[in-house]
């Protein structure tokens, strides 16, 4: 058994070494860099310039704070704008009860002589036990030993007649567990008092100081009405993400000023939306419209119900909280604009633009869905790849391939099939829950990263190990006939060799990944490679993208567009305008969902 032995302390010798270059990669980072997972950009601050996004932001922090602890704040109360029989929301402190310890000096006595008296008792059982010599209890532990023998064969045997038992039993007691907490996850969303229409509503004052025109501060008297939608709905949501209250509250509070970001959607900047990250990265925060909030607040139950279900694999946005700021001067009559935010996990991790070297948003419409020159050439790897470019880009593959006889597989999107076929079924489930809650417009957001992008692997060499690879297809095709009959007679070869050459496959694969997190280019540390909050099981893959080893994250995301009366007329001019109706973005929900399943199923590979 000594091989059993080497090979256990050879395994704990090479995880001690990966794990201390897993760690020299931070501390190398660290040594360069001022922080780790920090999320680059302008930093939100309270300047001047930025001072109405600062004062928005700091009052976003007051909202999140309301659902936490709104003892702090003035006026605050819950109420409930649509009608449900649902309980309100206790936004009073429970009072604590202390228990009073009443000592019993009757009972004390009582219990100190019974205690007395076992003592003695022991005292005097083991003076009266006869003293037993040094052999004579040798001799005696020999005898019980072997009288013992028996017994403990007949128990030896009863356990082992008794295992098959024992394990259904442990087995029924496990499946029992897991119905018990299915039955009460489904009986909280059946029967729980969810506060999914309530609001809590609080006042903060305070005093804003600005510099004037002239150069001198002038300070006003400012009020900020806190809203927070259904805090505990959303509280129980966080926790099926699998994010901590503290975690959560650490983001929002405890790492920083938020970071601004500057929206890619020309939509977004037209009606004026305000989007900003969390200091880690782990939370985007951002502005929506009345109507997507609407659209929100009536989608939470089934929301809320469909994440219970696939919260470990769905790829929608998770949603961990949606507040409501007003702000305007005390002595004003106007009250100001409404801001309704959301808080969602962000679908890049934090320095992601440090080795994202593409990005995709893909709706499945066709009409004006490329990107610009200019923004090509501006932005780089940060432009915002469309449909467009994705489609001529397979297109252009598969017309190659078909000339060369080539296998239609490792184009566009490439994650395998078997990765492909678990990320549409999910995506089918999800679509589902949309399609049902009337909203479009939704788009797949996709980030890939080259992991190849630092070897500098010779294209001549994978050129011709591509050849290699088609030869026997072309062999196979071949129109001669003594061709075919050849490759007919080599397949019990070809049988007997596939095995060892999946394995060498598969090897080799594990041990490019494997060696990619101790050698992590084109990460800047080990770890970087991972989102503040995760997106699910299937928001990360490991894929390839033109031939080369990719990691690609997604994530659905855009989803509170409702189809209403203004989509529909919209699309009525955009088809007298000349457009092709049934490629716009704006159509049914139905039709939405039907053709953007289709062009993701064309398109991964």
């Amino acid at each position: 058994m000594i091989w059993i032995d080497v090979a256990m302390k050879t395994a704990a010798l090479a995880s001690a070494v990966i794990a201390t270059l897993r760690a020299g990669s931070r501390v190398a980072y660290l040594s360069e860099h001022d922080a780790i997972g920090v999320m680059d950009g302008p930093v939100i601050q309270n300047t001047n310039e930025t001072y109405p996004l600062f004062e928005l932001s700091e009052a976003f922090r007051h909202c999140v704070r309301l659902s936490f602890a709104p003892g702090f704040y003035q006026n605050v109360q819950s109420r409930q704008p649509v009608k449900q029989t649902v309980e309100p929301y206790n936004l009073s402190p429970q009072p604590y009860r202390a228990r009073r310890v009443v000592n019993d000096d009757k009972k004390e006595p009582e219990a100190t002589e019974k205690v007395e008296n076992a003592t003695k008792i022991i005292e005097r059982i083991e003076y009266n036990s006869p003293k037993k010599s040094f052999w004579r209890r040798q001799r005696d532990s020999i005898v019980e030993t072997f009288a013992s023998v028996p017994s403990a064969l007949s128990q030896a045997r009863d356990y082992v007649s008794m295992a098959p038992h024992m394990a259904s039993y442990w087995m029924d007691t496990l499946w029992n567990w897991r119905r018990e907490k299915v039955e009460d996850l489904v009986s909280e969303v059946v029967d729980g008092d969810w506060d999914w229409n309530w609001i809590t509503e609080g006042e903060l004052r305070f005093n804003a100081t600005v510099l004037g025109k002239d150069g001198e501060p002038t300070t006003s008297k400012r009020v900020a009405e806190l809203s927070t939608f259904a805090p505990n709905t959303f509280q129980h949501m966080r926790k099926m993400f699998g994010i901590s209250e503290a975690s959560f509250r650490k983001s929002i509070f405890g790492t920083g000023p938020f970071v601004s970001f500057q929206s890619n959607s020309k939509g977004a900047a037209r009606v004026g939306g305000v989007f900003f990250f969390t200091r880690d990265g782990a939370f985007m925060i951002k502005t929506i419209k009345k109507e997507e909030a609407k659209t929100f607040l009536d989608m939470l139950p089934k929301y809320h119900k469909h994440m219970r279900r696939f919260s470990r694999t769905s790829l929608l946005t998770r949603f961990c909280g949606m507040y409501g700021v007003r702000i305007y001067d005390e002595d004003s009559i106007d009250h100001g604009k409404l801001h309704t935010f959301v808080v969602m996990n962000a679908a890049f991790p934090a320095e992601a633009s440090r080795f994202i070297s593409q990005r995709f948003d893909l709706k499945g419409s066709t009409v004006g869905r490329e990107v610009s020159e200019e923004e090509l050439t501006k932005k780089g790897s940060d432009a915002v790849l469309k449909d467009l470019d994705l489609a001529r880009e397979v297109a252009t593959v598969k017309s190659m391939k078909r000339e060369k006889g080539g296998s239609m597989v490792g184009y566009g999107l490439s994650v395998g099939p078997l990765a492909k076929s678990e990320l549409l079924a999910q995506l089918r489930e999800d679509v589902k829950l949309l399609v049902d809650c009337q909203v479009m417009d939704y788009s797949l957001l996709v980030g890939v990263v080259d992991m190849e992008s630092f070897l500098h692997i010779d294209e001549s060499a994978r050129k011709a190990i591509q050849s290699a690879q088609n030869a026997g297809r072309k062999f196979s095709t071949s129109k001669k006939a003594e061709e075919r009959v050849l490759w007919a007679l080599g397949a019990p070869i070809r049988l007997l060799a596939a095995p060892p050459a999946f394995i060498a496959k598969q090897t080799w694969s594990f041990a490019q990944r494997a060696i990619g997190t101790i050698v992590t280019e084109p990460l800047p540390y080990y770890g970087a490679g991972e989102c503040g909050v995760s997106g699910g099981l299937l928001s990360t893959f490991h894929g390839t993208r033109n031939g080369k080893r990719a990691l690609y994250y997604m994530s659905l995301i855009d989803f509170l567009q409702p189809w209403t009366t203004r989509k529909v007329i919209e699309r009525q001019i955009k088809g007298l305008m000349g457009y092709d109706t049934s490629a716009i973005s704006c159509v049914t929900p139905e039709e939405y969902a039907q053709r953007f399943l289709d062009f993701l199923d064309g398109h991964l590979s």
